[in-house]
């Protein structure tokens, strides 16, 4: 740079301007330039002299035009009243400087928009742009399993893009998608192309990172709130909110699935006493043992309900004979059972005494 035009030339001075189109007096014009008027001798009466006043505008407007490019190393945008009423068209990669005071760049050839279409003009990033994402973030949009996200610039390929979102809410299934502005919408995976599991989108206010897989064509959720590998630890992280939930009812309702301390003690039942019974909770088989005393006179027999009624089956009954003073009994036992049904037994007494029995049945 020989000159830095701290000062436009011929600002100071007079300075008409000089037209665009052609001056049929042969005046000098943007378009035509000096003609050949100004080539002829003196004494030719169509000499036409160089206007010190032209001149000098002409050098004003050249090196206000520099000015503007070492001031600020872009022109600035060329509106429709600078180019004759006409949108100016740009090339596509043309930058300028916007009424905002940003620079920016043109995406598409023939672009006669202004910078406000972020369409067709992209500004560049400032560093502090570049810090916070700007460029590359978006709250999202859709549904939990159906993201939406709008960038701006608009995002039109998707090959290789690094994108944060702002995630609404969990996703619940295992293959939810990703819409980046107008492109189409693909699958988010994690890792070495696994699928998700429910809450990896971890929910409202969370950002979530994505880079689209050139080679699967899929987006990989870089930070996935249960880990990127499906180990046990994971599998076991993801499992127990649904076993917590589960247990309870479980315990109740599934006896081959899960064994919790209410599992434990629902359905066990114990009555002591010289009439009793003991009840097993039906993950154990739900047995039933009862006992209980009798007395039958010589040569008798009586029926004996049951302390609590079998809800299934009396599978078997015994009686043995006692004395609670001497002598004891002679042999055989005299006593004898027969079951009669789920709620009773019948005690025989064959002897020529009264006898006392102690009896126990087994049932479910």
């Amino acid at each position: 740079m020989n000159n830095f035009f701290r000062v436009a030339f011929g600002l100071g001075g007079d300075r008409t301007p000089i037209p665009i189109a052609v001056e049929p007096s042969g005046t000098v014009s943007y378009t035509e330039g000096y003609g050949p008027d100004y080539q002829l001798v003196d004494t030719d009466p169509d000499s036409k002299n160089i206007e010190r006043d032209k001149m000098n505008s002409l050098f004003y407007e050249v090196t206000l035009a520099l000015q503007e490019l070492q001031s600020q190393g872009v022109p600035d945008f060329i509106t429709s009243v600078l180019n004759g009423g006409t949108p100016y068209s740009y090339s596509h990669d043309a930058l300028v400087r916007w009424t905002d005071g940003f620079i920016y760049l043109s995406l598409v050839n023939a672009n006669t928009t202004d910078p406000s279409n972020t369409t067709n003009w992209a500004r560049l990033p400032t560093p502090d742009l570049i810090q916070q994402a700007a460029y590359s973030s978006a709250s999202a949009g859709g549904t939990a399993n159906a993201l939406t996200a709008t960038f701006t610039p608009a995002i039109t390929t998707l090959a290789g893009q690094v994108v944060l979102v702002r995630v609404a809410s969990a996703n619940s299934n295992t293959t939810p998608t990703l819409q980046a502005n107008a492109t189409a919408a693909k699958t988010i995976v994690k890792g070495n192309n696994l699928p998700l599991i429910a809450n990896d989108l971890p929910g409202t206010g969370a950002w979530a990172m994505f880079k689209h897989d050139v080679t699967l064509d899929k987006w990989v959720l870089l930070n996935p709130a249960t880990g990127i590998l499906h180990t046990a630890a994971t599998e076991t992280q993801a499992g127990v909110a649904e076993i917590a939930t589960q247990a309870e009812m479980d315990a109740r309702t599934d006896d081959t699935r899960i064994a919790t301390p209410l599992k434990l003690g629902f359905g066990f039942a114990i009555s002591l006493g010289n009439s009793g019974y003991i009840k097993f909770p039906s993950w154990l088989g739900g047995f039933i043992l009862q006992w209980g005393q009798v007395s039958v006179t010589a040569n008798t027999a009586v029926s004996v309900s049951f302390p609590l009624v079998f809800p299934n089956n009396l599978y078997w009954t015994a009686v043995s004979w006692y004395r609670t003073v001497s002598p004891a009994p002679a042999a055989p036992n005299p006593l004898a059972t027969e079951n009669l049904s789920t709620a009773q037994l019948r005690v025989y007494n064959s002897a020529a005494s009264s006898e006392d029995g102690r009896w126990l049945a087994i049932g479910r």
